[in-house]
């Protein structure tokens, strides 16, 4: 048997952060960093953007320069996968048939692509975007010209669809909610951002259920969208949103809800055992009490707090959640959580294409939206985090 003092399962952004924050911070004991693609550890956010553009590939998207690994001592292990994490007595079982033992293990499993409802069985070629090699399917198919259908507007499905009319495609957007990027942005983002797409030529049906599929003799998919009569794309994408992989953690006994559940130093309900980004649902105060985040700035904030934790160093303070896209000519930027009673004030002109919108509950900012509004967004972010009274507050209220 193998053995290792820190073994990280997930080599995305999550898993890479903890190894690298690990060296950066002088952790003298072995690690060894689990990749379960072949490719070496690279970016997601450019698969849906730059990656299907042809703007990037492969090369530019790593997320650390060759030889990082080896100069730092990070055993990476590729194109393997672990099969079973036995928490309690440290061992962890390989599919390759390999044994590792470990002092501490770190789960950054990440998550999957949520199945469209009754569609499991794989018999219709649905897309999803998940990894570069779900990016490298989706980019052969968008021929200029071509019909895509994306069931979903959250962030994937809304940035593919910005990228597909940048290529040419007629896009399609099918979203059962009443709006678009409903879980995470205000009534008043969705709309202009939807209006913004329409534009640009997206087609955005809202309050929409897709009702059936069916594979056509064109070598289509016909899609009936509630009582109308089907219609026929050339490709389908789901993109409902994600599903934690949180398999291993349940079969090792850890503690999980819609993630693995961990405290605020990230560890789980096995206190040698941790798990980051995607993954872990973790405590997020004053924003919320509880909650499972998918995001790049999230993934490594975490990373540093479970680093400090394995390492004995001081955890850094919690940052406020911030997530980020482009679509179009639009840079999206969003700090802070959406709270459900926020008074919310219109900075700039919509129109214009550089706006944000700034969300109070009792004075304190608690959310700011900014769109190509990079300043607004970096001071509401900073009073987020001081939790400033309204008195010292970086942004006043007009």
């Amino acid at each position: 048997m193998e053995s290792c003092d820190v073994l990280i399962i997930g080599a995305g952004h999550g898993g890479v952060s903890v190894a690298a924050e690990l060296r950066r911070i002088g952790y003298p004991g072995s690690i060894t960093l689990v990749n379960g693609e072949g490719a070496a550890p690279y970016h997601r956010p450019p698969l849906s953007k730059a990656w299907l553009k042809g703007d990037a590939d492969a090369d530019s998207g790593w997320l650390q320069p060759p030889g990082y690994f080896d100069l730092n001592d990070i055993r990476l292990l590729s194109r393997t996968r672990v099969a079973e994490l036995d928490a309690e007595r440290r061992v962890a079982h390989f599919d390759d048939g390999r044994t590792f033992g470990f002092e501490f293990a770190v789960l950054a499993t990440g998550a999957l692509a949520r199945p469209l409802p009754g569609q499991t069985d794989g018999q219709l070629p649905l897309l999803s975007l998940r990894d570069a090699a779900d990016a490298a399917t989706l980019k052969e198919l968008l021929a200029p010209g071509s019909r895509l259908a994306i069931v979903g507007a959250g962030f994937v499905g809304l940035e593919v669809a910005a990228t597909a009319r940048h290529l040419g495609v007629e896009v399609c957007v099918i979203e059962r909610e009443s709006r678009v990027l409903a879980r995470l942005a205000s009534v008043e983002l969705s709309a202009q951002l939807a209006r913004h797409h329409e534009v640009h030529g997206v087609e955005i049906l809202v309050d929409a259920d897709v009702k059936a599929l069916r594979s056509n003799p064109q070598g289509g998919i016909d899609v009936t969208i509630g009582s109308s009569a089907p219609r026929e794309f050339d490709s389908v994408l789901v993109a409902i949103g994600a599903v934690p992989d949180e398999t291993l953690a349940r079969t090792a006994g850890l503690d999980c809800s819609n993630g693995v559940i961990v405290d605020d130093c990230g560890r789980t309900s096995t206190p040698h055992v941790f798990a980051v980004g995607d993954v872990a649902r973790r405590p997020l105060q004053p924003f919320a009490d509880s909650a499972r985040l998918e995001s790049v700035h999230n993934a490594n904030e975490h990373a540093r707090i479970v680093a400090a934790t394995i390492a004995g160093a001081a955890s850094p303070v919690p940052a406020p959640p911030w997530f980020w896209s482009d679509q179009f000519d639009w840079k999206l930027q969003i700090a802070g959580l959406l709270p459900n009673d926020a008074d919310t004030e219109v900075r700039g002109d919509p129109a214009s294409g550089s706006f944000a919108l700034l969300h109070r509950v009792d004075g304190r900012l608690r959310c700011v939206e900014a769109v190509n509004a990079s300043r607004e967004f970096a001071l509401g972010r900073r009073q987020i985090a001081s939790d400033a009274k309204p008195a010292d507050q970086l942004i006043s209220a007009s």
